[in-house]
């Protein structure tokens, strides 16, 4: 009994300090977030000056020459497809016959 006692006595104290444990490691994971965040930031605006560089150096007639359009292929006539000949096995079929 007086140790339950003890328990429910120590609870108001021990929970604030458990809070505070937990609300400094948050920050933390918070304040590596908020760092992370800003070195992609500062990638991003790099990538945006070298390509804005690359864009301005870039001559402006730059472009491919057209090439002339083929002519397009006539697709030759497909005669009927011939089904594949069956030797006769001494069944008596017709070597053109159909088994279902």
């Amino acid at each position: 009994m007086l140790f339950w006692a003890l328990v429910f006595l120590a609870i108001p104290f021990l929970l604030p300090v458990v809070s505070l444990l937990m609300q400094s490691r948050l920050r933390r994971r918070l304040g590596s977030l908020e760092e992370e965040v800003n070195r992609q930031q500062r990638t991003i605006q790099e990538l945006a000056r070298t390509l804005q560089a690359l864009r301005s150096a870039a001559p402006a007639a730059a472009t491919p020459p057209s090439k002339p359009a083929a002519a397009p292929l006539e697709k030759p006539a497909e005669a009927p497809l011939e089904p594949p000949r069956v030797p006769d096995c001494g069944t008596g079929l017709n070597s053109r016959a159909v088994i279902r």
